[in-house]
């Protein structure tokens, strides 16, 4: 493998987005419960940012594509969900998903050997 894998790099990319709109949420936030959930969903996302960095020179799949590509689609939602933030669980239930979706990801990359 000479490189980082592409694919992975945009889901990379994401997640350091969705990690500055929630940064940015929290900081405009008042109401402790909001900020708490916000938190939350920093650590869940974080987390994805090591494992992604733990398999961004495996090998492009198909599949990796396929499931990057369904990650680039639900960027919008998230963010507009997080601009919102006007339903906590509603906010809660965008983020898991969006995050869902690169746990797909992660997953296919972990299962490409290197």
């Amino acid at each position: 493998m000479s490189g980082k894998n592409s694919d992975l790099e945009k889901v990379a990319d994401a997640l350091g987005d969705l990690v500055d709109s929630l940064r940015a949420a929290r900081e405009k936030e008042n109401d402790p419960d909001k900020v708490k959930a916000i938190n939350n969903e920093l650590i869940e996302a974080n987390h994805r940012i090591t494992m992604v960095g733990a398999v961004l020179f495996h090998e492009r799949t198909a599949a990796i594509s396929a499931a990057a590509g369904k990650v680039e689609s639900a960027k919008a939602e998230v963010e507009a969900e997080i601009a919102k933030l006007d339903k906590l669980n509603k906010f809660i239930e965008t983020v898991s998903g969006f995050l869902g979706l690169i746990d797909k990801v992660i997953d296919l990359a972990k299962a490409v050997v290197v």
